[in-house]
Order: C-alpha cells, then structure tokens, then sequence
C-alpha cells in the first residue's frame, strides 16, 4: 500500500520523506493545478528526484492542468527535460497533454488525475486501453465503489484519503472563473466554496438561517476511520491533499497515517484517536468521512468557519459579562496561542490572545463577540514545527557497515542498505602496521558513523583491524565515498523499478463520418413539450435530454417521442447524457443508452470520453459529440477527439474566442459553443438544500427540491439559481446569462460551426432568443452590445488565468 504525500516545496518535500510517504506528488514552476503552491525549479526537481530516490520513494510530477495551444511550445521544452529524468509517473489532466507527453516523454507512466473526474469502471478502463498506469478517482467514489472499481481493472487505483475537498466535482467546477477570472482547471482556484452564502426560496426568503454562513465549504476528508477497508478494497495509493499546507502539517499528517497503515498491515492494534487528535491540531476546519460513506448532510460542512478553526476545547456552560464559561481546559494555558468560538448569529469569532481565569474545575474566557450557549470553543494549540534541514532528519535509513586495514593493503569501508544494495570503498592509503597508536573501534566508529547530511544512519559495524593506524582523513573519505556509492545504486534502483510504459495509440478505430462545417444554431433542452415551438421557429439541430433539472429522470419514452418528432419535421436531434455518470448509476445508464440507440437518434452527446466504449458498437449514421465537460482547450485535445471518431465537438467553456479561433482552423470536425444561456457553474453530490432544510442525510431526504426553487445569494447579491436532478446531485447556474447576440458575426467568422443556446433553466422567452440568433445569423448583421446587470460574455473576451 502506498502512502502518497504532497510536496509543495522542497522543504514539503524533506518532511513528506522523512514523515515515511512512500511517494510524492509535486509540480515545477508551471503547468500544476496548485500555481499558488512554492513548487520546483528544475534544479529544485533534480534535486528532489535523486533524495525521493535514495529514500526509497517515488516522485509523480503534476502536468494536471487545462494548456492552451500558445503554451505548447513551453510545455514540450518541459517535457524534453522530464523525460531525461527518472520520474515516476506524469499526473494529467488534459488528453492533449497526456497525448504530447506519451510522444515527447514516453518512458515515463500516466497517471490520470482527479481533475479528468473519472467516476466509474467504465472510465478507468476506457483510460487503460490508452495506457494510463494509474487512475485517481473523483473523490464523490464511495468506500464500497472504490473496491469494486479496483477489483475490475487493470490500472492502479489512488484514491484521496486525508484533506480538502471541493463541493464540485473536479475538473467540472466553473465557479471560480466565471465569478472572478481564475480557474480550477488551470491551478489558479479563488475556492468561492468557501465564501459565506445564504439559500433562498423563489420569494427571495433565507431559509438557511439558524446555520451557519459557509454553506457550501466542505469539511476535510478524514479517511482513517475508513483506512482497513480502503486497504483492503485494493488500491494501489493512499493520497494526502495538502500541496499549500506547511511542512509541519505534511509531516504530522503523513507520519500518522504512516503509523496506522504500518499497524493494519502488521496485523497490530493502533490509537486512531490519538493520530487524529494529532492531525487535527495541525489544522481543522473540521473532518468526515468526505463522500466515502456514499452521502452527506449538513454535518459535511463547516458552516460556521471555512478555515483553520482549531482543536475542540468544550463547550459554552454559561454565558457572563464580557465573557463565558467553560469546563477545565483539557490543554495546558501556556499551550493555547488563541481562541475561537461559536457567537450569536453562528458564526465563529476569534480571540488572539485570551484572557482566561480559573473558576474551579471551570474557566471564564472573557471575549467581545456575543457567545452562543451551548456553542463549542475552539483552540488555537501551539505545536512544534517540524524543522527542514538533513541534519533534523529523524526518519533514516540503518546501515551494516563493515572496514577492513591490513598491513600492506589498502583500507576497505563495504555498507549494506536493508535492501539488496551493497558496495565497497577502497582508500588509495595503504595501511601499515602502527608502531605506538593502533586506531582504536571507538574512533573509526565514531568517524564512520558522522552520516549527518546522508539519509542513512550506521546501526551495525564490524570491525577488523590488524594492528593498523588508520587516519581519521582516510576513515572520512572512504565513508564519504561508500555513501556515495550506496546513494548512486539506490538511486539506480529506483529507475529500474520504475514500471514499464504500455504505449498506446490515442485513437479508437471507429470510423469517423465528416461533418459539415456550415455554422447551424442549436438548442438544448430537457423539456419534450418546447419541441413543438422550437420546431415552429425553425430549429434545425436539438439537443434533447441529460440531467432534468426538476429532480426526475428523463423517462426512456420521452427521448423516443423526441426522435420520432424531430424525425417527423426534418430537425436533427441528438440525445445527451448526463454530465456526471456514477459507479452506482453506471449500468443502469449503459442499458438505458443501448436502449435508446435503438431508436437511432441523428447523434448522442457523451459527457466523458470513457463512454466511447458504449458506443464502440453504434452504426455510423449515429454521430458522436463531445460534450463541453469534455474539457478540450487545445489542437493537440481536439486531435485525440477527432480520433477517437468524435463527429463534432463543444470546447471549454472557458477557452477566449480567440483561442476558439485556432483550435476552429486546425479541427477537421464542427465545433460548438454556448451562446446563450445559464452557464452550468458546479455539479456536486452534496446538496445545500438538503442541507439547510433537513436534518436528514440524502439517503433519507424527503426532497424538498421538488416542491419549490432555491437559490445560492453570496455577499454581494448575486443570485446563483440551484436545480437538482434525479441522481440527487446539485447543479448551481451562473448568476447572471451568456448572451452573445451582440457577436454573433464574430462567432461565425470564428469558425465556430455550432452555437447553442442553452434552454435548461431558462423560461419560455427561450422562444424569442431563437428567434433574435435565427435572424442576426442569416443577416450577419450585429446589434449593439448591452451592459445588461443579468447579461454576461462570459469567457469570449477576457479569459481565464
């Protein structure tokens, strides 16, 4: 079992080794989902990889970022350089990155990362057959989900078993960037998840109060109540989230997680509550199990903090003037730097320096803020930071060393590591018999075992001496030497075990039918009854089905009744499936989608590229579309999609018009955008208004999404519409609508073959929006632009960072 650490910087680095992580995952100053993080020079990285090494420990380099085509150039010099190092695997995101990377840097394996949100078998062994080693799951997988999963596949599985969690799935959040310009998908995430929100009713009502203002902030993941049966379930790595920690939490977090995995293997009992009492001293803004137990509640959320809110210290007996009472400390005084505590209005305030005053087996804590009786107080603990460095080391590895002087011959130094390493040292000093001092054991000991800047440490020496003096220069540079030695062949060793690459074509050999590339308005709905009227206004492309967002399952009849109608009027119809394909939903989906080829719509839309292999058997008069959740941001993305026989393609909803532009000019196939619409921001498994109006988990939710509307409204006002689908899973709308009427004419001399309004969550003046796009299409003429407080452009013009 293998314990993976984050490596944020090199002095993460030292304490991820020296805490026992049996791997590392880190990124070089570029293209890493954690841009914020202190992350590698390529010196920095050199130097890492051979102390991971001699450690006995693997290094992944992160790649796991969305890359634009004017980066590629970058981007390839980076990848020359990695491949002329021992890397153990390559975390990718981007199928145009992982396709440049199995060309440029082909020895080194694929790890496909969290971000490409690979929630079932089918996408892990469709990510097999191209030659990923090594799939992480979304972490929305359950325990039990996990287990099956890894006891069907091939590749390895990773899972995250310790640390932050985002309420969307990774990879699908558009939260970020849609309200502030920097995006998840390229490392540079503002985390609006953790900003205070309130839920409202369609009548602008709170009903959130009585909680909490970080409704949507997610506890930290703690998986040790759950580690034995994530051992057992049969994945490869345990991963610990924490690239923008300090080494100090990267060193208590993976220590302890070492200590408890050591101990299940060993067949040994072990405190679990002393190492999460441990762990959560480092930092706590509370922990669950995440989504391990396949649910989650209002209990999954911090609510009334989304930071650090310290160790749990009691709770609030009684509430006196200018303070509040609690029982004895449980801490010592001297240990507490600061307080937080539940006030009125719950949320949490803050005492940098406490004054507290013994009251018997009680304390008073006196404090500014309102208390809350029965509220919980917080302690901020003092804990010794972990110190970088060689020389703090603790964590080393033992050495048998064994010298040999005899007169006439030149000295020896031989050391064996625990493994099979094994060298030898020989002094160019020929030893001689001494006439008054022979070098004593204590002394040769003593010089030998100064390993000080080495991970080693000499646990065992014998000594054979035959009556030699020995110099202290030539026990210095024969241990110098040996270690040297020992250092080079661990470092070999490590590339020897470096697994095999299974080089694999990026395509699947379906054949590819050619689309025109003659730009064609398109709606998508999940509504049967707005066929008619969009029939009426001239559509000829629809987009039916996917998730319904009224918390019903799009029954198999209506897609029939869909294909036979747009049949009947000569309109193109293409059946989506639902963006986000669970383990639990998996087979049911896949029955339900040969069902409705049967029926033999125009095109099917896929949400992840591992549902080719659904379609690996569909006639060829049956198009296939990539969904925008596909993530395509680049020529080289785009190029994998056209060979894996997509027809037609809907890029990043985050990609500028320019760059749309390029990628437009180098596809051989259409491509499609949103132009009109409310940009779906997240997808998640945890539902807020379960949540907030409940006090059920969701297995037990009596659904009170379905006899009203709710919506997210953040510090600034803006509304964030909420809708559920039948999976139970939250999809949160932009706040405002993509409109882009006003460039229409831009769009089409883009070389964009497919703009689609967007008609879920939108009413009937959908009608008139057909309409207005049909007209400014076919005159090629553009209206002025708007400065509409609800219209928004969204990354046309400005971007991402």
């Amino acid at each position: 079992m293998e314990l993976l650490a984050p490596a944020g910087s090199p002095a993460h680095l030292l304490a991820a080794l020296d805490a026992g992580a049996d791997a590392v995952y880190l990124g070089g100053q570029q293209f890493s989902a954690r841009r914020y993080a202190g992350n590698f020079s390529d010196e920095e990285l050199q130097e890492g990889i051979k102390q991971a090494h001699i450690k006995g420990a693997a290094v992944y380099i992160t790649l796991n970022t969305l890359i634009g085509d004017r980066e590629m150039e970058r981007l390839a010099g980076y990848l020359h350089f990695l491949s002329t190092l021992p890397v153990d695997g390559l975390l990718v995101q981007d199928l145009g990155v992982a396709a440049l990377a199995s060309r440029l840097a082909p020895d080194i394996p694929l790890h496909a990362s969290t971000q490409m949100t690979v929630t079932n078998l089918t996408e892990v062994r469709f990510l097999e057959m191209l030659g990923f080693q090594r799939v992480v799951l979304s972490r929305e997988v359950s325990a039990e989900e996990i287990k099956r999963i890894a006891a069907s596949c091939r590749a390895e599985i990773e899972v995250f078993v310790h640390g932050a969690l985002c309420v969307c799935y990774s990879g699908q959040c558009l939260m970020s960037s849609f309200a502030g310009g920097r995006s998840g998908n390229r490392g540079t995430c503002a985390q609006p998840c953790r900003k205070p929100y309130t839920l409202i009713d369609d009548t602008g009502h709170d009903v959130s109060s009585g909680h909490g203002r970080y409704i949507m902030s997610m506890k930290d993941l703690m998986g040790m109540p759950r580690l034995a049966d994530l051992i057992r379930a049969g994945v490869a790595s345990l991963k610990v989230e924490g690239r923008m920690k300090d080494p100090s939490y990267v060193y208590r977090v993976i220590s302890s997680y070492r200590k408890a995995i050591d101990a299940i293997e060993q067949g040994h009992s072990y405190d679990a509550a002393s190492l999460q009492s441990q762990m959560e001293a480092s930092f706590n803004r509370g922990y669950g199990p995440g989504f391990l137990e396949g649910t989650t509640s209002g209990s999954s959320i911090t609510e009334t903090a989304a930071g650090n809110r310290g160790v749990c210290i009691g709770k609030i007996k009684k509430i006196v003037k200018h303070g509040f009472v609690i029982d004895h400390l449980p801490v010592r005084l001297s240990c507490i730097e600061g307080i937080s505590y539940d006030a009125e209005g719950h949320q949490l305030a803050y005492i940098a320096s406490p004054a507290i005053k013994k009251m018997g087996s009680q304390v008073c804590i006196s404090c500014h803020e309102a208390p809350r009786l029965g509220g919980f107080v917080y302690g901020h603990v003092k804990a010794q930071k972990y110190q970088p460095g060689m020389k703090y080391i603790s964590n080393t590895i033992p050495l048998r060393a064994a010298l040999k002087a005899t007169a006439g011959e030149r000295v020896t130094l031989q050391l064996w590591d625990t493994g099979t390493n094994h060298v030898q040292a020989a002094s160019s000093y020929i030893a001689e018999k001494a006439s008054h001092h022979i070098t004593g054991d204590e002394q040769i000991r003593a010089q030998l075992s100064r390993l000080g800047n080495s991970w080693f440490r000499l646990s065992q020496l014998d000594i054979h001496n035959e009556g030699c003096m020995v110099p202290v220069s030539v026990l210095n540079r024969l241990r110098q030497e040996a270690i040297k030695q020992l250092e080079a062949a661990r470092q070999k060793q490590a590339g020897e075990n470096i697994p095999e690459v299974r080089i694999h074509p990026f395509s699947l050999p379906r054949k590819r039918r050619d689309y025109k590339k003659e730009p064609v308005l398109v709606v998508r709905t999940n509504q049967i009854a707005q066929l008619p009227a969009l029939a009426d206004s001239g559509i000829e492309h629809i987009i039916f089905g996917g998730e319904s967002y009224t918390h019903r399952k799009i029954p198999l009849e209506e897609y029939r009744d869909a294909i036979h109608f747009a049949r009947a009027k000569g309109i193109t119809l293409t059946c989506a499936m639902p963006r986000i394909i669970g383990s639990a939903e998996e087979e049911q989906l896949r029955a339900f989608f040969e069902q409705l080829i049967e029926y033999a719509p125009d095109g099917v839309q896929l949400s992840h590229p591992g549902m080719l292999l659904w379609a690996e058997h569909i006639p060829d008069t049956i198009a296939i579309e990539a969904d925008s959740s596909w993530n395509i941001f680049n020529q080289h993305a785009l190029r994998v999609a056209e060979d894996f026989g997509i027809n037609a393609c809907y890029v990043s909803q985050e990609l500028t018009l320019s760059q749309i532009r390029d990628i437009a000019k180098a596809g051989r196939i259409p491509i499609g955008v949103q132009v009109y619409g409310r940009t779906e921001l997240m997808v998640s498994d945890y539902c807020v208004i379960n949540a907030m109006m409940t006090a059920v988990d969701k297995r037990h939710c009596p659904g009170p999404c379905a006899s009203g509307s709710y919506s997210l409204k953040d510090e600034q006002g803006r509304i964030f519409p909420i809708t559920t689908d039948a999976y139970c899973r939250m999809h949160v709308l932009n706040c405002k609508i993509l409109d882009m009427r006003p460039y229409v004419a831009q769009l089409l001399s883009s070389g964009i073959s497919r703009l689609c309004i967007d008609a879920r969550g939108i009413g009937n003046e959908i009608f008139d929006i057909v309409s207005n796009f049909k007209s400014l299409m076919s005159s090629k003429t553009t209206v002025p632009a708007e400065n509409a407080a609800d219209a928004t452009r969204g990354h046309f013009f400005r971007g991402v960072l």
